[in-house]
């Protein structure tokens, strides 16, 4: 497991932590303590904070004892906050894109610790990178992918949130995919003026962590650089450290936040009818009060549109009752009466009139009788008056059909 510590109060150079503490980051690369792996020689990192808002990072991977580079420069340079990170792989390549501490504008990010059956999941995980942050990964590690991760779900605005969003998200894919390998996160970020460090795990036995304050300066380490154990205070598992720049330090309960809770957040949708969590509006905006206006009217005219359909559920309606009461034998006059109130105002209007009867064929001539007493004498002069009608017609086409047949005979003849 990796080693790291971070440094916050007066500036002081960095080689003092580093190098001259007698249980210094360069000693517990080759013999640490408090480890499962007692040499972590699979890279290094610095990243300090300086005059300029964003830090500096310095990364290789050569063993820390080893680099000389990195002794000349931690002799040389100063700072009131820093990082400092010896490697010990969990199975990802030794590269420098894999060397702690991460950098992204104004943030520097190192872990301790790694996801159980983190190839299983890597690729669900990454899928939760928003493409603004996913496109600045350059390593493989499981570290470099929480950082971004962190992004996300909203670190510049809400770090502690982004963080339970982070790791639940994790934790909720590492269940899907039935992983019996733990998550172990023991981890530190900050942004240049706060620093939050979480000691964090899903078994019993998360990476160590602990922190010292002595006048200006507080320290917060993988394992103590000395041996002054009544100074040295171990971080409790399921807790956060939060501290400032000479300013107050404090320890939080952490839990991830895992399930319908965090999509909820993530999509910045409002919670469930009975939630007592009634504020959704996103850090940093502020609600608008004519839209409040208008969405409470809005929820008022629907809560009076409910109960009205539910005052007048089961009640039929008087028109219908009113109309149903009229016999269906009745003629129409009759039912007009019965609607008809005394002393009203109201006309009955009177029924249309019959339909005129059918003409005959030539528009102006007598209407042909179609009742059933009609006489049998009226029904033949009708059909005789077709029949002859129809005989002109036949005749055109017997006189074409002969024409054709003639045609026929005499282009025959021809081609005889």
């Amino acid at each position: 497991m990796c080693r790291w510590l971070t440094y916050c109060g007066d500036p002081i150079y960095l080689d003092r932590m580093i190098f001259e503490a007698k249980n210094s980051l360069i000693h517990q690369s080759l013999h640490a303590r408090l480890s499962h792996v007692t040499t972590n020689g699979d890279g290094f990192g610095v990243g300090w904070y300086a005059e300029r808002n964003t830090p500096g990072t310095y990364r290789d991977i050569l063993p820390a004892w080893n680099d000389a580079n990195l002794r000349s420069i931690a002799h040389q340079i100063r700072s009131g906050l820093f990082f400092a990170h010896v490697r010990a792989s969990t199975g990802t390549a030794t590269s420098r894109s894999n060397c702690h501490p991460f950098s992204h504008g104004k943030w520097l990010f190192m872990h301790n610790g790694q996801i159980g059956g983190y190839e299983r999941v890597r690729r669900k995980i990454e899928a939760l990178v928003d493409d603004r942050y996913y496109a600045h990964r350059l390593g493989t590690t499981d570290s470099e992918l929480i950082f971004y991760l962190m992004f996300t779900e909203g670190l510049e605005t809400d770090p502690l949130g982004a963080l339970r969003r982070t790791i639940g998200r994790i934790v909720a894919i590492m269940r899907e995919n039935d992983i019996g390998e733990p998550l172990r996160f023991t981890s530190v970020f900050s942004d240049g003026h706060h620093i939050y460090a979480v000691r964090f795990a899903t078994d019993d036995k998360p990476p160590s962590l602990y922190w010292r304050e002595t006048g200006k300066e507080c320290l917060v380490v993988s394992e103590p650089l000395d041996d002054d154990q009544g100074e040295w205070q171990e971080v409790p598992p399921g807790q956060v450290l939060v501290t400032e720049r000479r300013g107050e330090l404090e320890i939080l309960p952490f839990a991830a936040e895992t399930g319908e809770r965090a999509d909820r957040k993530k999509r910045k949708t409002p919670p469930q009818r009975g939630s007592r969590n009634n504020n959704t509006t996103p850090p940093g905006r502020r609600k608008s009060p004519k839209k409040d206006a208008k969405k409470k009217k809005k929820q008022q005219k629907n809560k009076k549109t409910e109960k009205k359909g539910k005052k007048n559920k089961g009640k039929k309606n008087p028109k219908r009752r009113r109309k149903n009461t009229q016999s269906e034998g009745e003629p129409r006059e009759a039912k007009t009466k019965r609607r008809k109130a005394p002393g009203s105002r109201r006309s009955t209007p009177p029924p249309p009139p019959p339909p005129p009867p059918p003409q005959g064929r030539g528009g102006g001539g007598k209407a042909r009788a179609t009742s059933a007493t009609e006489p049998a004498s009226a029904r033949q002069g009708a059909a005789q008056e077709r029949q002859a009608a129809l005989h002109p017609v036949i005749d055109a086409g017997v006189r074409i059909i002969e024409f054709l047949v003639h045609v026929a005979d005499a282009v025959a003849a021809q081609f005889a």
